[in-house]
């Protein structure tokens, strides 16, 4: 999480703010020779145009919130999640609560999965 005054020149719009904490991130899958950006995927936990995406799978979550003094930008990483786990639960509340969509683990990726396809520098 990186928080800001509301009037830095790095969150005067959302994609700025969303830049300073998953570039960085991005920048570094690069390095390792993923194909990594921001965007949406369907099917994965908490969608959104900034989720972290390497080779079409999510990574990375990003949100933020703005209040009149101060921005707080955030980014999780799934780094060794249970996935199926995880999109279970997730499902299984979706239904209790009378929701129709539902998540798939193939939507997503974790970091170990990723950090045995790379080479070290």
């Amino acid at each position: 999480s990186l928080a800001y005054p509301a009037d830095a020149p790095e969150v005067a719009s959302l994609r700025g703010a969303y830049g300073t904490i998953g570039a960085p991130l991005i920048a570094c899958l690069g390095e390792l020779g993923l194909d990594a950006g921001f965007g949406a995927q369907d099917g994965s936990w908490c969608d959104g145009d900034y989720n972290v995406l390497v080779e079409g799978r999510k990574l990375a979550g990003t949100a933020q919130r703005r209040g009149s003094k101060s921005v707080l930008v955030h980014l999780v990483m799934t780094v060794d999640a249970d996935l199926e786990a995880g999109v279970d639960a997730v499902n299984r509340l979706a239904a209790a609560i009378g929701r129709t969509e539902r998540v798939r683990a193939s939507a997503h990726v974790n970091w170990r999965e990723l950090a045995g396809e790379v080479e070290p520098p």
